[in-house]
């Protein structure tokens, strides 16, 4: 919502969202004495915030800095549900932006100068991608 209305992503709110996921799989590994999967979310975190790392320099301006930070926490939840999840939810949000994107310059009548928040398309991409993951396994895991 926030980065709806303001354009932004608050630090603070994308630290905290990488630290309570890094602290919750943490100890999920811990109990359920999985390090191989607490292993893939950080891989994936670091997996996700080069790939939007990379494309944001490429693009020059297309992808913001907040963006590129919020893809941290991303690739920290979609890896711990695994390689695919991770591919797909990262793939996904470029998807869903895409759509929203044409349908938005479409209704504008005009591409040039348009810009569209990517977060929350990032945040619904690992909704959709979660609950594919769960609806798979007919089970939801931390």
């Amino acid at each position: 919502m926030i980065d709806a209305r303001t354009r932004r992503l608050p630090n603070r709110l994308v630290a905290l969202l990488t630290a309570v996921g890094a602290l919750f799989f943490t100890s999920a590994a811990i109990v359920e004495q999985n390090l191989p999967a607490l292993w893939r979310a950080l891989a994936g975190l670091a997996i996700s915030f080069g790939v939007y790392l990379v494309i944001s320099l490429a693009a020059r301006g297309g992808l913001g800095a907040g963006d590129v930070k919020l893809a941290a926490p991303v690739g920290l939840y979609l890896g711990w549900l695994g390689w695919e999840a991770l591919a797909a939810g990262i793939v996904l949000a470029f998807v869903i932006g895409g759509v929203a994107g044409l349908a938005l310059a479409a209704r504008k009548r005009r591409i040039r100068g348009l810009t569209v928040p990517f977060g929350p398309f990032m945040l619904a991409a690992v909704v959709v991608t979660a609950g594919l993951v769960a609806s798979s396994t007919n089970e939801i895991s931390i």
